[in-house]
């Protein structure tokens, strides 16, 4: 799977399939132990009470978790000691959220460049998890994670299933981004059982015309209750049902997270599963979180953190224009992050949902749209972000595809950039892409933006019939 160093992806990529699924249902279970304590509980009971909260509740509880991520910095978090010294600034001086505006934003560059300093003092390192972002546009960063967040984020994710009516026990059929088989593998299945936790993972990297049958076969005969993953993954499968008017898979719910969900998905992905879809947001450095229930609402997840949607000039948006969003977690106490840019886009609206849940809403996340790479094959690949992940000596990067059997990696490398960085991102991108198409690293000063000057991490100029 796509966890671990190259050597022990290698033995797992070329072992026997029924190892495999033995090593997923082990994995399964180990995770279990990190996933579901104490915390988990404790934030689930706590989440499930507080969603039926009204606007001034919510507005306390916010304060009262402001305050005491401030003053958790300010005595623990170098970064945030000299800065607030630096400003002449102390806890009592945020008695309101508004005041969030006393400190600047703070940038992926400046976690990057400051990671020692944002580290707290007075934990454990039993009690942290280290991690990556991939980086949808190529700029990978570690960050620490608290094992108590990490048990809480899995409360938020329950409590997304139970909107869509799914219970803890109901099967799982995932198409996320995990390299769950060796992507030169030319012939079914093309996916792993974990039987611990009821599910089955599909990959997303052999998604062409020529083996969709076989997904479709498996698919049926496991007959989810939920199907969860990448937007773009779950509409290539809905698509091909589609085409051959197979609607016997009707699972409760489909969960995408990870990617914008576009229209266009959502309607034919709701239309051949005869359910709900619900887009659920998140991100790697557990500063935000935004669920949507069952009735359509895009819910900013109040108990997770704040989330400021604000314009080039750091000033706040009007309601229904599109908006970066910066934002300060609670849940991390491993890596605080306060007015924290997470790089994506959504628009923000003031109304109240059907649902009768109170809290703010926004009608769109528009920023996490990935676009695909098309092998020889005919394969999909989408998500390529992952190639990055856990180095970090890459300042950008930038897929750019002219033809099928070629894909140029544009890198802007840091100091630190070696022989090994560039080892890796091949590896990395043949374990994606495959053996048959050609990888070409080019070292880059920098990468053009677009007239608008927004980023695009994939172009590709292959023709592409989904």
């Amino acid at each position: 799977m796509a966890h671990g160093s190259m050597t022990t992806r290698f033995i797992y990529n070329h072992s026997p399939w029924l190892f495999q699924t033995l090593i997923a249902s082990y994995y399964g279970i180990y995770k279990s132990f990190q996933k579901f304590g104490d915390s988990y509980q404790r934030c689930f009971e706590h989440i499930n009470k507080s969603q039926w909260f009204s606007a001034a509740q919510i507005n306390e509880l916010q304060l009262r978790e402001l305050k005491n991520v401030i003053g958790y910095v300010y005595q623990n978090v170098p970064y945030y000691s000299e800065l607030f010294k630096r400003l002449n600034l102390v806890p009592a001086d945020f008695q309101s959220i508004d005041d969030l505006k006393k400190l600047p934003v703070l940038t992926k560059e400046d976690v990057r460049a400051n990671f020692e300093r944002l580290t707290p003092g007075n934990l454990s390192p039993k009690d942290v998890i280290t991690e990556h972002t991939s980086g949808s546009t190529g700029k990978a960063m570690k960050f620490l994670l608290s094992k108590d967040c990490y048990q809480k984020e899995y409360a938020f994710l329950r409590l997304q299933r139970t909107w869509a009516g799914v219970e803890d026990d109901d099967r799982v059929a995932t198409f996320g981004g995990h390299a769950v088989i060796k992507i030169d593998r030319h012939k079914p299945p093309f996916w792993i059982n974990n039987y611990f936790e009821h599910q089955v993972l599909f990959s997303s990297y052999h998604m062409s015309e020529r083996n969709l049958g076989f997904y479709a076969e498996k698919l049926i005969r496991f007959n989810p209750d939920l199907i969860l993953g990448y937007p773009s993954s779950i509409y290539l499968m809905a698509s091909y049902l589609s085409r051959r008017n197979i609607t016997v898979v009707k699972p409760k719910a489909v969960i995408t997270s990870s990617e914008s969900l576009l229209d266009f998905q959502r309607k034919l992905i709701e239309q051949v599963f005869r359910t709900k879809v619900y887009s659920y947001y998140g991100n790697a450095e557990r500063v935000s979180n935004i669920s949507q229930c069952e009735r359509g609402g895009l819910h900013i997840k109040p108990e997770y953190g704040i989330i400021e949607f604000l314009d080039e000039n750091d000033e706040p948006v009007e309601e229904g224009e599109p908006g970066r969003m910066v934002c300060t977690g609670f849940l991390n106490d491993a890596m605080p992050l306060i007015r924290y840019d997470v790089g994506d886009i959504a628009i923000p609206i003031q109304s109240e949902c059907a649902c009768g849940r109170s809290g703010p809403l926004v009608k769109e996340i528009v920023g996490r749209t990935d676009d695909f790479i098309v092998t020889p094959n005919g394969e999909h690949i989408g998500r390529l972000s992952q190639v990055f992940k856990g180095i970090d000596a890459v300042e950008e990067a930038q897929f750019v595809q002219n033809e099928k059997e070629r894909v140029i990696i544009n890198v802007v490398k840091r100091a630190d950039f070696s022989e090994h960085d560039s080892k890796a991102i091949i590896y990395n991108a043949k374990d994606r892409l495959g053996d048959d198409i050609g990888i070409e690293l080019r070292f880059v000063p920098n990468i053009r933006r677009h007239a608008n000057g927004k980023f695009k991490f994939v172009i590709s100029n292959v023709a592409r019939e989904i």
